[in-house]
C-alpha cells in the first residue's frame, strides 16, 4: 500500500509534468509564428476574417490563431460549415478555445495565409 509520502509525490510528479507540457506547447506555438515573420503576409482585420466563416461556400473558410490566419477550408464538409461541430471558431480569433484544445492539430494540418490585427 502507497504512503502517504509516495502519494504526495506522483501528485506532484504529476502537476510537474502538467506545466512541462504546457511550457513545451507554448514555445512551439511561439516557434510556428515565428516561422513567419520574415514573410510578406497579407493582413486580416476582424471585420475582414469575418467575412471568411463558411457560409459562403465560394469563400475560404478562415480562422486567427495566435496572430496568424489558417486557411482551414479543406475541413468545410466536416467541421466547419454552418451546422458543423467547429464552425463556431471560424471567422475569428480562436486562440483562446484553440489553447484548449486543438491548436496543434491547426498549425500541423492546415496552412498559414495571412496575419490577424484586431
Amino acid at each position: 500500500m502507497a504512503t502517504k509520502r509516495t502519494i504526495l509525490i506522483i501528485i506532484i510528479f504529476g502537476i510537474l509534468l502538467g506545466i512541462g507540457d504546457l511550457m513545451i506547447l507554448k514555445y512551439l506555438l511561439h516557434k510556428q509564428a515565428g516561422r513567419y515573420m520574415n514573410i510578406e503576409l497579407p493582413i486580416y482585420t476582424t471585420e475582414q476574417i469575418a467575412r471568411y466563416d463558411g457560409s459562403d461556400s465560394a469563400k475560404p473558410v478562415l480562422l486567427a490563431l495566435d496572430g496568424l490566419v489558417y486557411d482551414v477550408s479543406s475541413g468545410r464538409e466536416d467541421f466547419y460549415n454552418p451546422g458543423q461541430s467547429y464552425h463556431y471558431l471560424v471567422g475569428k480569433d480562436s486562440s483562446a478555445a484553440l489553447h484548449v484544445f486543438g491548436a496543434k492539430i491547426i498549425t500541423d494540418k492546415y496552412r498559414v495565409v495571412g496575419r490577424y490585427q484586431p
